[in-house]
């Protein structure tokens, strides 16, 4: 509303500061004074005065119309481009609730899913443990299994360390 008027007042000065000096012209001569009625001729040249300045104001009058129609013409013009623009922020602001939702209710489905994934994980880190625990190989299996004598007691010490580092696990004990 605020800004409808002071468009107004905008518009206003534009089609009336022009005409203050139109309307302080006063270019009908001042009569002289004189004891005689002035004659028919005379008036008939003021007559001609008065017809050209009634044209002139009529014209001027339709010049300030037409300036009224374009300039209100803009005013639309300018209040549809507002309207339109608060119509899109609105639109954006609303696309920006519906992302900020999905974007909360996928942080959620991730928390669920990365802890999904640990359980996953300590199960099948369980299971590889428990796997080595419970594979028995026999030393005659490491016997045949080795190149030389060396590769046999590396095996040996690996299996042995692999067995005691696994019940070493916090929190973990097999037996």
């Amino acid at each position: 509303m605020g800004r409808r008027f002071l468009i107004g007042i905008v518009l206003l000065n534009i089609i009336i500061l022009p005409l203050i000096p139109v309307l302080a012209e006063d270019n009908t001569p001042t009569p002289a004074p004189t004891s005689a009625p002035s004659s028919s001729s005379s008036s008939s040249g003021s007559k001609a005065d008065l017809e050209a300045k009634k044209a002139q104001y009529e014209a001027k009058l339709k010049q300030l119309s037409q300036q009224k129609n374009t300039l209100s013409s803009q005013i639309d013009y300018m209040d549809t481009q507002i309207y339109l623009t608060e119509l899109k922020t609105s639109q954006t602001e609303e696309k920006i609730g519906t992302t900020e939702k999905e974007i909360d209710s996928l942080s959620t489905r991730i928390d669920g899913l990365d802890s999904s994934l640990d359980n996953l994980s300590k199960t099948l880190l369980s299971r590889v443990v428990s796997g080595y625990k419970e594979r028995r190989i026999s030393v005659f299996e490491y016997m045949l299994d080795s190149d030389n004598a060396n590769d046999f007691l590396g095996k040996v010490k690996y299996q042995k360390t692999a067995q005691e580092n696994n019940q070493k696990l916090p929190g973990k004990r097999y037996n």
